[in-house]
């Protein structure tokens, strides 16, 4: 709790905290984790699901005028299942609410109008660039895939510029598997053009 409020303090810089602290955990001290542990015998065929909080940055466009942004900084979670089809792939359906972002009306006097609301679900693969794939007990993982965008708004005098019902998302991220069945992970998302996530969470395999 401590850590995400700290992040939610720095808004706009987190994405970039959250890709040097990934880039020193992953590369930095734990290549000796992936070789200690590549012998590791593991069902590469598994069903997962897992949970994640995190902070967001969302960035509506504006071409027309008429508002500003106020708070482009929020908190949310991720939902996903997916499922381990080969040693170094998986398929994944996850579910995002990404929060919402403030906004201000450019004329000073009305002030604040409200919220745009974002929610989002995607398809994709999550991939282990690791040769060993999922055996070590702590992998690097990259996703992407396609997402769909769902925005909503507080109050409907709010006029913004829908980027997308449809695109595309990738994220890199690292996992940590803790128990045969339970696993931490962090993710950095990016949905396209004007949505961004640094989540943490739990991963758990139902079987082995």
């Amino acid at each position: 709790l401590a850590m995400l409020l700290a992040m939610r303090r720095v808004g706009h810089r987190v994405p970039a905290i959250m890709a040097s602290l990934l880039i020193v955990f992953i590369g930095g001290g734990v290549a000796p984790v992936w070789a200690a542990d590549a012998a590791a015998v593991e069902d590469p065929d598994r069903w997962y699901v897992s949970g994640e909080i995190g902070i967001t940055r969302l960035e509506p466009r504006n071409r027309n005028g008429g508002y500003r942004l106020g708070d482009s900084s929020s908190s949310g979670y991720r939902l996903s299942a997916g499922y381990r089809w080969a040693p170094r792939w998986s398929a994944e359906l996850h579910y995002a609410d990404l929060g919402k972002a403030s906004i201000d009306s450019d004329n000073a006097a009305v002030g604040r109008l409200g919220d745009i609301i974002y929610r989002v679900v995607a398809l994709g693969a999550e991939w282990v660039p690791l040769r060993s794939g999922y055996a070590p007990r702590l992998v690097p993982v990259i996703a992407g895939g396609l997402v769909v965008t769902a925005h909503s708004v507080s109050d409907a005098r709010i006029r913004y510029d829908k980027l997308h019902g449809t695109g595309l998302y990738i994220g890199v991220g690292a996992l940590w598997r803790v128990t045969p069945r339970w696993s931490l992970q962090g993710r950095l998302l990016s949905y396209d053009r004007d949505e961004f996530a640094a989540t943490v969470g739990v991963r758990f395999a139902p079987r082995r």
